[in-house]
């Protein structure tokens, strides 16, 4: 059954699913520890980020392309082995990437052709836009902390000491580093429905 058709339930800023003695959470990556270790741009070497220097960020400049020295009315970039993309960036509050003229536009917030994508010509330009589209909106969500993970609980019977029965979610499994919200709800359903299939066979 399709991850939509289930419900789930919001509650302090994570969305949970029950699901007999088992409960799956799935909520925004908090540790911050390791999130530089999972950026993005680390497994991608094809098409290319570059990106302006900026005073308070450090970002990608994958083509080590000077943007101090071209001009402006002979933009010299290599266009003959890419596609390039050219962005914008709105910066308050957030920080979020877009194609020059779309998405989040501001005359205040909004710095014009701040950078560029570039995507090998070995694929077709409507694809090389797509793929373009898909590494931006990852590199966003990665800047503004939007990456999530799934736990899974089971309920388990504990007598303590004093022989008193008490129930205790015990984590059962826990994956994190999805970019797709449904996606990541769908794989923690099937976690639960694959252990209670288990459990059926005894």
């Amino acid at each position: 059954m399709p991850t939509e058709e289930r419900v789930w339930t919001t509650d302090k800023n994570c969305e949970v699913y029950y699901d007999g003695k088992y409960k799956a959470v799935v909520r925004i990556m908090d540790d911050f520890d390791y999130y530089e270790d999972f950026d993005p741009r680390f497994n991608s070497n094809i098409w290319k980020f570059c990106i302006r220097r900026h005073r308070d960020y450090t970002f990608p400049n994958e083509l080590d392309f000077d943007f101090d020295a071209y001009d402006e009315d002979e933009i010299k970039i290599p266009e003959k082995n890419y596609y390039i993309f050219w962005l914008d960036c709105y910066n308050h509050g957030q920080i979020v990437f877009s194609f020059t003229g779309q998405w989040m536009q501001c005359r205040r917030d909004t710095s014009r052709w701040c950078g560029f994508i570039a995507v090998p010509k070995e694929y077709k330009e409507s694809e090389a836009r797509e793929i373009a589209e898909q590494e931006l909106k990852e590199f966003n969500q990665y800047n503004n902390w939007e990456i999530y993970g799934y736990t899974v609980y089971q309920k388990v019977l504990w007598t303590s000491e004093t022989w008193e029965e008490k129930y205790e979610y015990e984590v059962i499994d826990s994956v994190w580093w999805y970019f797709d919200v449904d996606l990541c709800k769908e794989d923690a359903v099937d976690i639960i429905i694959h252990r209670k299939n288990e459990d059926e066979k005894f």
